[in-house]
């Protein structure tokens, strides 16, 4: 069953009927209107707010005389008890999580001034035409429209840093708070990498890599006969299967140049930038996500990603399917976009895994 919250705009000033028992802000939060030295929730130096502006605390002292009015119902009591109501519930099932699965779209990136595609004033509603200019067929028709894009794209990745939603998803991964821990993501920016994350599958490929077709066939090249031998050591199969994901039967390289010095930057017409146009399969992008599904994740935690990509409920089918009790989470301050019954927080990626961080930290 889905975990919504009530509408953010309310109709009157009346106070708002009580949700489960809830007859005013649980005991651990309330507004800001407690003791100073209440221990407050922090995101990115600045104290997290509902959409009332309500400062999240977690209560650790008793009210002063003055405060009593904190105890009337006011207009932020049903957003902040249900946002966090929610956000401890998905903690909890975080704190049980034994294999991780996180899915990150473009939403993760958007605080950290990355355009978003699909979400309010994203790239396609501002540029019409870039599905079309992105794709196989633009490629293949004007690649240099498709490189002048990519250049775009790669001067304001540049220049973007990881905010606190990657730094987070980095620590979890240095401090080993799970048995199997894996981030796939749909974005091309780098930033995860950026924030220190190891673990990552990057299914549309990268902005900072070039590709170019392999010509020799698979039954003749040593370097895949070689890998075909070792998948059978586990401590090589996975390390195979991220090289095989990245570099999807192409060889590969990283090239930062930024800009280029001029547009194509390459003169062989083959030579591409490794991301995942538009009409192109995954070709085998997904081996290294798959096996991990495969594997049996107990939870997935879904980030900034939106219903227009194919992707997202194909990899949610594969976790159900291994694993039906697999628990999800949808994060996305915009909209829910997952049919299978999950729990969803309607918050930014920073707020919220700040939120879920200093719960089950």
């Amino acid at each position: 069953m889905r975990l919504r919250i009530q509408s953010l705009a309310f109709h009157s000033l009346s106070p708002p009927a009580p949700r489960h028992g809830i007859k005013g802000p649980p005991e651990d939060l309330a507004p800001d209107r407690r003791h100073p030295f209440t221990e407050e929730i922090f995101c990115g130096g600045e104290p997290v707010r509902d959409a009332c502006g309500e400062r999240w605390i977690k209560s650790g002292a008793s009210k002063t005389d003055d405060e009593s009015a904190s105890t009337r119902p006011h207009r932020g009591t049903r957003i902040v008890s249900q946002n966090m109501q929610d956000s401890k519930e998905c903690a909890a099932i975080l704190s049980r999580a034994k294999r991780l699965l996180v899915l990150t779209g473009a939403g993760i990136s958007a605080e950290s001034g990355m355009p978003t595609y699909r979400g309010p004033n994203g790239a396609y509603a501002t540029n019409s035409s870039l599905p079309e200019v992105m794709s196989a067929e633009g490629f293949a028709n004007d690649r240099d429209k498709v490189w002048q894009q990519i250049e775009e794209m790669r001067i304001q990745a540049a220049v973007a840093e990881p905010n606190i939603a990657h730094q987070i998803l980095a620590k979890w991964e240095r401090e080993q708070r799970f048995d199997g821990f894996l981030i796939a993501t749909q974005n091309i920016d780098g930033l995860h990498q950026k924030a220190g994350s190891e673990r990552l599958s990057e299914l549309h490929g990268s902005l900072w890599q070039i590709a170019r077709p392999r010509t020799i066939d698979f039954t003749e090249d040593d370097q895949f006969s070689d890998d075909v031998k070792f998948m059978a050591y586990p401590d090589l199969r996975e390390e195979i299967l991220r090289r095989w994901s990245e570099e999807n039967q192409q060889h590969v390289w990283t090239d930062r140049t930024v800009p280029f010095s001029q547009i194509p930057p390459f003169s062989d017409s083959e030579i591409r930038p490794n991301v995942l146009l538009f009409n192109e399969s995954y070709g085998s992008r997904l081996v290294w996500v798959e096996d991990f599904i495969n594997s049996a994740p107990d939870t997935v935690l879904v980030i900034g990603c939106s219903g227009g990509v194919a992707l997202l409920p194909r990899l949610l089918k594969q976790c159900r399917k291994a694993i039906p009790d697999c628990a999800i989470i949808n994060i996305n301050p915009h909209e829910d976009c997952i049919e299978l019954p999950h729990h969803y927080l309607p918050l930014s990626a920073s707020v919220a895994l700040t939120v879920l961080d200093s719960f089950f930290s």
